[in-house]
């Protein structure tokens, strides 16, 4: 977390050195990240760098638990509005990036997804949700707060969170992936749906010779 300096510095001062910051870890790999090139560019002496972070991955912390909160509460508006479908809500957060960014309003989006791809393999949501704060049991309680568990055949809290996760590491994959040019707008939307297809319905045939319900 922040130090108290940090959040009792100007607005102006607070944004320029994030912005510094996402701008150096937009550039490089966190591994290769350089506090000296980050308070350079915010103009700040290195030393008020450790009266504001307790160090680079305190920094990194801090931009993703930032991301996440934006996120999950564009998400928890669009599961209200999907009547608590959890399938519908990660399309409509799909289709919502999308729109954003073609009308050059996704960069704060864009910025995270940039950051995945210059991390693979990290565990950048974990990271993003390690806050002493309580971020993760507050946006847990959201969700379970407008998810229709109905709609779920393990409705406990483990395995609606297990299945959060996944349906969120499947949107990510699908934006990365239309952002890295990989896929095409529909290819990754079409990505999207297998994957929570996959998700909703299972992998072994169906015994009851039920149907499943197509998403759309």
């Amino acid at each position: 977390m922040p130090r108290d300096t940090f959040l009792r510095l100007p607005q102006e001062k607070r944004e320029r050195i994030l912005e510094a910051a996402w701008r150096e870890f937009e550039a490089v790999p966190f591994a290769d990240a350089s506090i000296n090139r980050i308070v350079r560019a915010a103009g700040i002496p290195r030393g008020s760098f450790y009266q504001y972070f307790e160090d680079k991955t305190d920094l990194f912390r801090h931009l993703l638990r930032e991301m996440y909160a934006f996120m999950m509460d564009g998400f928890l508006k669009t599961l209200r509005g999907s009547g608590g479908d959890l399938f519908a809500a990660m399309l409509d957060c799909y289709d919502a990036f999308l729109k954003l960014e073609a009308q050059g309003e996704g960069k704060r989006i864009e910025r995270y997804i940039t950051v995945l791809k210059r991390n693979p393999g990290m565990e950048l949501q974990q990271m993003s949700r390690c806050n002493p704060s309580q971020l993760r049991e507050d946006v847990t309680r959201e969700v379970f707060r407008y998810l229709d568990r109905t709609r779920i055949r393990c409705p406990d809290e483990a395995h609606c969170e297990a299945l959060n996760s996944l349906c969120f590491g499947s949107l990510a994959s699908a934006l990365v992936s239309v952002r890295s040019g990989e896929l095409t707008a529909a290819q990754g939307r079409e990505h999207l749906v297998i994957y929570l297809d996959y998700l909703k319905c299972g992998a072994l045939p169906q015994q009851d010779g039920a149907g499943k319900e197509a998403l759309v």
